[in-house]
């Protein structure tokens, strides 16, 4: 949780609320080999995750003319390929996920004693229903994209700031619900768009009948009883108005109302009660403004729709997936990932959301790469980059609690996709060490993209992870957070062997809040599988072109 400046709970409850980021541990070392373990709060940016790197299908192989002598630093900005990977991305199957999902309310349930109340009765002072209670809770249901996925928030916040808040995560998803899975016109239903309400804004507005509204075009043209000259009309008055109201002034009967009315919209538009211009249909398929419908037309879930007509999962979708999967599956075991022993090559660190979306573009990856990540932690990079990219994406964890954490939220993970009308590529957690496992090089060899977060593992753990890339394919790139190149490397007669002799190196920047181990910058390392170096000093050998006796190269600018 809070990584950069901490968001007061309490006291600056702002609607729409910025998703909280993860604590930091103070142990300085980084992230995590195949045995990662650190702590980690339980809500920021999600795509965290401690370990090595990818390749990715088709990526194309650094300049050969550029002098093999030379490290390149990247030229795009950190962050600046952000944006959907095409693909197909919608699933075939319901929301429906059983009985196992780790839910908000069992979260709060089961650490009820580090929560307390938020909202209040206004109107009545000696009303305890708002406060904390094993059972008789306050909360609200939030009705996600797909059919039959619903959720319930406890209306709750923690007492320390940096822990999971429902109250937070209720509002940023229903406002990511809004903005990506309803058309302008079946948005202005809800009153005002969510990037329009103001913080501050305790004056909800009057509905006005005759305010016009963005509608869309309808893509089906059908013989209609009604004129679609006319705007829809909420049937609620500005009802995200209204909610931002009551959160700001911790009025608790009204947010539970007020969203009792969005939920119950968002059912009936998931029934198909409401068309693409925002107009109520009957059974026959005629418009009718703001009349109850008989019973809902049997066409499939419209938001179900909306996911198949994008060409990529969108970053916010993603993020908040990725953020609601973490939140419930790691943030209460935060605890166990404390177990490591201090300055080892096991110290636990987390890559953030941002930091992988970056490496997950710059190195080009596709729903056809293969993605390993050697001390995959808790699995939260190997999952982000399955859902983001639609890729194969594995990794291997040797720490007994980050691997168990592990295969929790890889379960979790698929049913959030599911509720959210999604589909991620494969995805595989592995528990094992990457030093001797078997397993590591049948999957090292297809990679496309390898990840290893290097920074707190020993020298002679960074020397041996090398000789794993050496059946690697032509093209294929490492990620790295340290260096593999020895600063005083110099490709030789002595040294043509040496894995880092086929590795071209490319320094790329990340910005302050990337990654858990410290509040700054820094670069990580663009590692290209890349042989011809070794070919063409073979080929100047031969020549006669390089002395037998010196060194021809070196590694660092």
């Amino acid at each position: 949780m809070g990584r950069d400046k901490k968001h007061h709970v309490e006291s600056d409850p702002d609607w729409p609320v910025p998703p909280t980021k993860r604590v930091r541990t103070p142990t300085k070392p980084v992230a995590s080999s195949s045995q990662v373990s650190s702590p980690k709060p339980s809500r920021s940016k999600r795509a965290v995750s401690a370990v090595p790197t990818r390749l990715v299908n088709g990526f194309k192989t650094p300049d050969r003319t550029r002098s093999p002598s030379t490290r390149s630093r990247s030229t795009t900005e950190f962050g600046s390929l952000e944006g959907p990977i095409s693909r197909e991305c919608w699933t075939p199957h319901d929301g429906a996920f059983g009985e196992d999902l780790i839910s908000a309310e069992s979260v709060v349930k089961k650490l009820m004693r580090s929560y307390k109340s938020y909202f209040r009765n206004l109107d009545d002072p000696e009303d305890k229903s708002f406060e904390p209670h094993p059972t008789n809770f306050p909360f609200v249901e939030l009705e996600y994209p797909n059919t039959n996925a619903r959720e319930i928030f406890p209306l709750l916040i923690p007492k320390d700031e940096d822990h999971y808040s429902p109250v937070k995560e209720v509002k940023k998803s229903l406002f990511t619900i809004i903005e990506n899975y309803l058309t302008p016109s079946q948005a202005s239903l809800f009153g005002t768009p969510p990037n329009q309400l103001l913080p501050s804004d305790f004056t909800p507005p009057r509905p006005d009948p005759s305010r016009s509204s963005s509608a869309s075009p309808s893509s089906k043209s059908k013989s209609q009883s009604t004129s679609r000259s006319t705007s829809p009309v909420p049937p609620s008055g500005d009802l995200l108005s209204t909610l931002t109201h009551a959160n700001n002034r911790r009025d608790g009967p009204l947010f539970i109302a007020t969203f009792q009315k969005i939920s119950g919209l968002l059912r009936a538009i998931k029934k198909g009660e409401y068309d693409e211009d925002g107009f109520r249909v009957d059974a026959d398929g005629d418009i009718e403004l703001m009349e109850p419908s008989p019973r809902p037309i049997s066409d499939p879930n419209p938001m179900r729709k909306v996911a198949q007509s994008w060409d990529g999962v969108p970053p916010k979708i993603w993020k908040t997936i990725v953020d609601e999967t973490y939140q419930r599956a790691v943030g209460p075991n935060i605890p166990l990932l404390r177990r490591y022993q201090a300055w080892s090559s096991e110290v636990y660190g987390e890559l953030e959301t941002d930091f992988v979306s970056d490496i997950v573009h710059h190195t080009r990856m596709t729903p056809t790469s293969r993605f390993f990540d050697m001390g995959s932690g808790v699995g939260t990079v190997v999952l982000q980059a399955a859902l983001q990219a639609g890729c194969n994406a594995s990794g291997i964890e040797k720490m007994v609690h980050p691997a168990g954490i592990a295969t929790k939220q890889l379960e979790q993970f698929s049913k959030r996709c599911r509720m959210w009308g999604v589909e991620p590529g494969d995805a595989e957690l592995l528990t094992g060490d990457f030093t001797n496992d078997n397993r590591v090089y049948e999957r090292i060899v297809d990679a496309d993209v390898v990840l290893c977060n290097n920074w707190a593992f020993s020298e002679k753990l960074n020397q041996s992870l090398l000789n794993h890339f050496l059946d690697m394919k032509e093209g294929a790139i490492v990620i790295s957070l340290r260096s593999f190149i020895p600063p005083n490397f110099r490709l030789s007669e002595h040294t043509i062997g040496s894995p880092a002799a086929i590795l071209r190196v490319e320094e790329r920047p990340f910005t302050s809040g990337s990654v858990s181990w410290t509040c700054g910058g820094g670069v990580y390392f663009v590692n290209t599988i890349d042989r011809s170096m070794v070919a063409d000093f073979h080929e100047r050998l031969q020549n006669g072109q390089v002395s037998r006796s010196r060194s021809t190269r070196s590694r660092r600018v």
